[in-house]
């Protein structure tokens, strides 16, 4: 790799060239292209991804971040500042999933011209070095992330174009640069509560490139934090009636997660190990020469993973979590090589290039292919869902004023646009703040049809308080006269249970419409059964054996 070599680091920011432009260009258009051969528009968004999707329609129709139309705000889905961006282009009339779809394509595809910008500009590393540098993204799981409708890659766009901004600093001072990054930082801040450790991490890493002389971004970072940060916070807090987001009163709880600590962790590993090798690598042949770069460009993504001890693991689909470290590691990573570089190749003879340049080179590209490749395999590709389904059903009936309750609070409320209690509580303040759904609570909302994800096994999922709510579920729909109208599984240890109030005046139409409808298992694609009599002598069983 080609890097300029100055005494102390590089010391302007290098001019680009059309090839450079055409380059960029290039990651874009693979970036769609990819998306076309392993993407499909037409599929569902994943569970979890369609509850970000329902407070975009929510505030794009005028209503505010609520989750339910009418009641108060509340933070269930964290990505604010996603949340807010796309409801501008639907509130213009845009489909919301092509809305939602376009703008994760965007950043995606956004990010890996900006990973590939920040080395060519500050260290002016070889274009093919810059491109491989990229892999792990476009080859990794930010296209699983987009046929899931996760906003995980714009919070990674931002994340990429903050860490850029810290390295303009870095090698190239000024009170301009030192502003630029306070403000992107910010915007991470904004991204989603977790970017605010990562802008934290990202202003260590400068105190350990440039010593002392961090304090001349230190005072632009705490004025603009302060002030525009500091206001943001006041206005959520008032606005939310609490200073941080729903779920983490419900996966925090103010306790240490271990799990959320080794599935981070794992995650890290498997999608930036190659990344991670090679500055340990450079660090190695440079004989720890380069440790400031190397730490600099480590601590980052190591520090990041770390956080996740305080929340459980539930929801860290495909490590998207993490994935904004992998991102950031991706741009930083040239602090180390160009260490490595300055000592080890420095004044090479050209007949040594093959070994001082090419083998390198040829090593980095083998691994930043291969290991995304072997550790993540191909993108996923998801089927379609009968929860999707049984939401347009529903829909049908979304002006009579009906209340759902369910564990699952993605694609049916998204689609139903019912009332909808989350019985899980990540999106219902009052069950996140009690430590959950009580007997009492459910009989409030006075539910007209219970949605229960049965599990036999809960300990299979983050939390065992599963147990406690599904069997509270289920108890108070066969005490209260609802009509098993489904029970959808493989097996009767894992269903997804239809429960419609006897009373309500469709009660026979939609137990029948329910029955009937062809209902699509997310988990291979295929029709499910209906384990009615299977579900119910399950559950006779489950009340003998307790007391």
């Amino acid at each position: 790799m080609h890097l300029r070599l100055e005494r102390n680091g590089p010391t302007a920011l290098g001019a680009l060239r059309l090839a450079d432009a055409l380059v960029m260009a290039g990651l874009v258009l693979a970036a769609v292209f990819f998306d076309r051969f392993f993407g499909d528009p037409g599929l569902p968004p994943f569970e979890d991804a369609a509850i970000l999707m329902r407070y975009i329609e929510n505030l794009a129709q005028g209503h505010g971040i609520v989750w339910n139309v009418g009641e108060r705000p509340v933070d269930g889905g964290t990505d604010m500042l996603f949340l807010v961006v796309a409801a501008l282009p639907r509130a213009l009339g845009l489909p919301l999933e092509a809305t939602v779809r376009g703008m994760i394509l965007a950043s995606h595809a956004a990010t890996l011209a900006v990973v590939y910008l920040a080395g060519r500009q500050v260290f002016s590393t070889h274009r093919a070095v810059s491109v491989l540098c990229t892999l792990p993204l476009l080859l990794g799981p930010g296209q699983t992330y987009l046929n899931s409708y996760f906003a995980t890659p714009f919070f990674g766009l931002l994340a990429a174009v903050a860490a850029w901004r810290a390295l303009r600093w870095a090698y190239a001072p000024s009170r301009r640069e030192a502003y630029a990054f306070a403000i992107t930082s910010l915007l991470l801040g904004l991204g989603r509560p977790d970017g605010v450790f990562l802008a934290g991490l990202l202003l260590v890493s400068l105190a350990l490139l440039r010593g002392r002389q961090v304090k001349e971004v230190l005072v632009p970072f705490l004025l603009v934090w302060a002030v525009v940060g500091g206001s943001y916070f006041a206005w959520r807090w008032w606005y939310f009636s609490a200073p941080f987001p729903n779920p983490f009163y419900k996966k925090g709880g103010g306790q240490l997660h271990w799990d959320g600590f080794d599935s981070s962790v794992q995650w890290t590993r498997w999608q930036c190990g190659a990344l991670f090798a090679a500055a340990v690598a450079c660090f190695a042949v440079s004989l720890g020469k380069t440790w400031r770069g190397t730490l600099a460009a480590l601590l980052p993504t190591v520090g990041f993973a770390s956080i996740w001890v305080l929340l459980s693991s539930e929801m860290n689909y495909v490590g998207r979590f993490q994935y904004a470290g992998t991102v950031v590691l991706a741009v930083l990573w040239p602090a180390a090589a160009w260490g490595a570089n300055r000592w080890c190749f420095e004044g090479a003879p050209r007949w040594n290039w093959a070994l001082g340049r090419g083998l390198p080179l040829a090593l980095f590209a083998a691994a930043m292919v291969a290991w995304p490749l072997t550790q993540l395999g191909p993108p996923i590709r998801h089927h379609l869902d009968g929860r999707q389904d049984v939401g347009h059903l529903l829909g049908e009936y979304a002006d009579r004023g009906y209340t759902l309750v369910t564990t699952e609070a993605g694609l049916l409320p998204l689609y139903s646009r019912w009332r909808t209690i989350d019985a899980w509580g990540l999106n219902d303040a009052w069950i996140a703040h009690h430590g959950g759904l009580t007997w009492d609570y459910l009989s409030s909302t006075r539910p007209d049809v219970i949605l229960v994800h049965y599990v036999e096994n809960p300990q299979m999922l983050p939390l065992g308080s599963w147990d406690a709510m599904q069997e509270l579920l289920s108890r108070y729909a066969t005490t209260h006269g609802f009509i098993l109208a489904a029970a959808f599984g493989e097996t009767a240890n894992d269903v997804h249970a239809y429960y419609v109030r006897s009373e309500l005046p469709e009660a026979r139409e939609l137990v029948h419409r329910i029955r009937t409808r062809p209902y699509i298992w997310l988990g291979h694609g295929r029709q499910a059964k209906d384990l009615r009599e299977e579900f119910g002598r399950a559950l006779e069983l489950v009340s003998e054996s307790k007391p």
